[in-house]
C-alpha cells in the first residue's frame, strides 16, 4: 500500500515521470501548495507533475527521507494514511530542511492500490545548519 504513496515523493525528488505511471487512479484529486493548488480529473496527475516541476524549478540539491507512515485507517477497499517527509533542498544558495507529510487515500481495483486522493502540508520549514 505504500507504493503509490513513496512513487509520489521520488517522483517530487527526481523529477521522474515514469514515477508516476499507474499510481494515480483514473479520476484523482491532488491538494498541493502552488496554484491552482487543486488538480482534480483525468488530467490531474499529468497538470500536477508539470506544475510541480515549475514550482520547484529553483531548488537544488532535493533529498527526501521518507518516515514510517502515521494515521492508517482502512474502510475495505479504501485506505487511508500520511507519510511524513522530511525534505533538505539548497534555495537561492541557503540550505533548508522541510517537515511536511504526503496524505492519501488508496481505492484498491482489480487488485491494484491506486491514489483517489493525495494532499502535501508542511509543518515546519527551517534552515539548515
Amino acid at each position: 500500500m505504500l507504493w503509490p504513496a513513496r512513487c509520489i515523493v521520488r517522483f517530487m525528488e527526481s523529477g521522474d515521470a515514469s514515477l508516476l505511471d499507474e499510481v494515480f487512479a483514473e479520476h484523482c484529486e491532488i491538494v498541493d501548495s502552488f496554484a491552482p493548488f487543486l488538480f482534480d480529473g483525468p488530467d490531474a496527475p499529468g497538470d500536477w507533475a508539470r506544475r510541480f516541476g515549475l514550482h520547484i524549478s529553483s531548488h537544488e540539491h532535493l533529498q527526501a527521507e521518507i518516515r514510517p507512515a502515521e494515521e492508517f485507517g482502512e474502510d475495505g477497499d479504501r485506505v487511508y494514511f500520511s507519510l511524513p517527509v522530511l525534505w533538505r533542498y539548497t534555495l537561492r544558495g541557503i540550505a533548508y530542511r522541510e517537515l511536511g507529510a504526503l496524505a492519501v487515500v488508496l481505492h484498491r481495483t482489480y487488485g491494484t492500490w491506486r491514489v483517489i486522493r493525495s494532499s502535501w502540508a508542511v509543518a515546519s520549514t527551517e534552515r539548515a545548519m
